[in-house]
């Protein structure tokens, strides 16, 4: 298991309203046509990316098993390679928490502001200044 940084930073922004925690642990997809393997390549609240060969089609309806937690989860779109899945429900934030290993605060508080992020040489308004 492996936690990632991209950009100086493990969390990826998630415009559906949930952080994203890259994180790297073998999962199970069990479907009734049969079990696949893959890799749990991020993680959220709301949903998870897969890494695997021949991921189920879009719309499949499957159980995702890793360590010790078990969760119904809808494929969102699949591509080569990997997939999208959204949690039937919402998973808690110590779930989450004990996935990627860390403490519930730091995940319920959600990502540091990355310096990266803000634009340089941009000439901001003063609020209440006419243009």
């Amino acid at each position: 298991m492996a936690l990632h940084q991209e950009d100086g930073s493990e969390f990826q922004a998630e415009r559906r309203g949930s952080v994203r925690f890259r994180f790297e642990t073998p999962v199970q997809l069990k479907m009734p046509s049969g079990d696949k393997r893959g890799m749990l390549n991020d993680i959220s609240r709301g949903g998870a990316r897969i890494v695997m060969d021949n991921p189920p089609v879009k719309g499949a309806t499957v159980l995702l098993v890793w360590g010790s937690h078990e969760e119904f989860c809808r494929v969102m779109w699949a591509a080569d390679g990997s997939c999208g899945i959204q949690f039937e429900r919402a998973i808690s934030d110590a779930v989450v928490a004990e996935t990627i290993g860390r403490e519930e605060e730091e995940v319920a508080a959600g990502p540091i502001a990355n310096s990266n992020n803000i634009p340089l040489g941009r000439k901001r308004r003063r609020i209440g200044s006419v243009s």
